[in-house]
């Protein structure tokens, strides 16, 4: 009798864990069916658009896998002069008119000039009823920022964007600042638990399907990037230079993998250039995910990224 009833409580066991591995499942597959609809939508052109920017390509955080590459970047910080031709360019082209802009890196509070990015990209998209204006930020130096910097963000109606991460940081006295500067804070994806996510792994040999790896990314076409005058379907594409450097790597990027803002005739062939895959999407493999990446710092080795 007792046999049987060891025998019993094992097989429930075992039961529960193929319960547990189908509900695990599910979720996956929920997830990949949600993504599905999303990465459409994404790959769709137009009418306005959505773009970011690095002020700091390094970071005071170092986060494992980070798709910008910021752990491994040497310090380089995005030069003013530069930035103002460009997103001057921008407003020319698409009519002053964007859906949202992304102020970030790296870390964008690592810019002692932040400001005059502000101010200069909300000079070329002035619409505040139209076009959002985001910082980026770990929130680590936000509590030591300046007074200009909270009425700058105050006057340009610029939106705090703060990233959760399992550090002691004092985020009541962050929105604290906020409310007495009346300047909108945010934690990123509307969620103040700590982030959970998931990067892109890079195939080295750079064999993928192009076509089939962009219109499976997350990224392609969502996470537009501006750059020395270039825009990128993505941000590894402007940001992989500091992994090559770093590993010695040569994942190659070519003049065909982004799109001249000065060359472009128009915010159509922008708008069909970012739309479609680049030679550069050989080399990410969109179809390895994990849903439930906790946060980790880096320890720099080369598996974080491939």
């Amino acid at each position: 009798m007792k046999n049987n009833e060891k025998n019993f409580e094992k097989r429930l066991t075992e039961m529960q864990k193929e319960i547990d591995k189908l509900k695990e499942e599910c979720q996956y597959w929920s997830k990949e069916v949600e993504d599905i609809a999303t990465l459409t939508m994404n790959k769709m052109r137009g009418p306005f658009i959505s773009f970011e920017y690095h002020l700091a390509d390094h970071c005071n955080l170092n986060c494992k896998g980070c798709d910008h590459f910021s752990p491994i970047a040497e310090t380089k910080l995005t030069e003013f002069t530069q930035f103002k031709k460009d997103i001057n360019r921008m407003s020319e082209l698409f009519e002053k008119k964007a859906k949202s802009i992304h102020i970030l890196g790296g870390e964008p509070l690592l810019n002692p000039e932040i400001n005059k990015f502000i101010i200069e990209t909300r000079k070329c998209f002035p619409d505040k009823k139209l076009t959002e204006i985001r910082v980026i930020s770990n929130g680590i130096l936000v509590n030591k920022m300046p007074e200009i910097f909270w009425k700058t963000l105050h006057e340009n109606e610029v939106i705090l964007s703060v990233t959760k991460y399992p550090l002691k940081l004092d985020y009541d006295l962050m929105q604290e600042k906020a409310n007495n500067y009346n300047v909108n804070f945010e934690f990123y994806d509307n969620t103040d638990q700590q982030q959970i996510w998931y990067n892109i792994k890079l195939q080295e040999d750079g064999k993928r399907d192009a076509k089939k790896s962009f219109y499976k990314c997350f990224v392609a076409n969502d996470c537009i990037m501006l750059k020395n005058g270039r825009l990128y379907t993505c941000t590894l594409i402007p940001n992989i230079e500091h992994f090559n450097k770093y590993f010695n790597k040569n994942l190659e990027v070519c003049d065909d993998d982004s799109i001249d803002i000065y060359k472009a005739k128009n915010k159509e062939e922008i708008f069909d250039f970012l739309a479609h895959p680049v030679p550069f999407c050989r080399y990410c493999n969109p179809d390895i995910k994990d849903y439930s990446l906790n946060w980790e710092p880096t320890t720099k080795k080369i598996d974080e990224w491939t």
